[in-house]
């Protein structure tokens, strides 16, 4: 009996959500590679963008859909997708990209050191010194990758910008 009256719950929290998200109005990003849609990004209205113009204009905030054509960010500046250079969510994709960037540099550098060094003093009978360089250098390549993800944009050709919903 208690499983059912769980199963209820859960059941009924899942189509108010579902319900909740289908009549919400989106901002769909598609990249797209020779006229196929290879990824998508969807922004949910409600999320914090932060976004660049091509005027060099840079407006940040919540955002909501104003028309079929344009959004409104919370200090009520109105933006056209045509004039959209840049877009982002503010997320921790930056902090986590600079710190694996560091710390892989670091790593990398102290491995590497260590590796010159061990020879000299005693024999090389393990490989510490090459493992803390694998190490770091694939950790500096992850860090660099979540640094290049990091912007989207959609008027260079490659990505399509839209919105969609009610």
């Amino acid at each position: 009996m208690l499983y059912k009256i769980l199963l209820l719950i859960v059941f009924s929290f899942l189509a108010v959500n579902l319900t909740a998200e289908a009549q919400g109005h989106q901002l769909k990003l598609e990249k797209l590679r020779k006229g196929k849609v290879k990824r998508t990004k969807i922004f949910e209205e409600g999320d914090f963008l932060i976004i660049r113009t091509y005027n060099g204009n840079r407006h940040k905030g919540i955002f909501a859909v104003n028309d079929g054509q344009s959004i409104i960010l919370e200090g009520g500046s109105i933006v056209q997708l045509g004039e959209i250079a840049k877009i982002r969510k503010r997320n921790g994709k930056l902090f986590g990209g600079i710190a694996l960037v560091f710390l892989g540099t670091t790593t990398s550098f102290l491995g590497a050191w260590a590796t010159a060094v061990e020879g000299i003093f005693d024999v090389d009978d393990d490989n510490n010194g090459e493992i803390a360089t694998a190490v770091g250098l694939g950790t500096l390549a992850g860090g660099i990758f979540m640094l290049s993800i990091y912007n989207y944009h959609p008027q260079n050709g490659k990505w399509r910008l839209s919105i969609v919903g009610n």
